[in-house]
C-alpha cells in the first residue's frame, strides 16, 4: 500500500466558552487541520494536527510543517 493523495482540511472551532483562559494564552477558537490520507487502493485515514500557538506552532506554521513533511518524507504532493 502507498499514499496516493493527502488532504489538508482547515478546521476551525470555536470555544463554547470565549472567556476562558489559562496562563499562557487566551483565545476564543482553537485552529488546525484536518489530515485525510488516501491510500493507492482506496483506503482512508484521518489524523488532526492541532495549532498552538504559545509554543510556537501557529496555524499557518503547522500546515507549513505537514505541506513539508508529506513532500520531503513521502513524496507526496498536498492538496489544496
Amino acid at each position: 500500500m502507498k499514499i496516493h493523495r493527502v488532504e489538508i482540511i482547515p478546521c476551525i472551532m470555536p470555544k463554547e466558552d470565549k472567556n476562558w483562559r489559562f496562563a499562557l494564552a487566551a483565545t476564543s477558537e482553537t485552529g488546525g487541520w484536518i489530515v485525510r490520507i488516501t491510500s493507492d487502493n482506496g483506503q482512508e485515514g484521518y489524523g488532526y494536527a492541532s495549532a498552538v500557538p504559545h509554543l510556537g506552532a501557529g496555524y499557518g506554521g503547522v500546515r507549513e510543517a505537514l505541506i513539508h513533511a508529506f513532500r520531503c518524507w513521502w513524496g507526496v504532493t498536498l492538496l489544496p
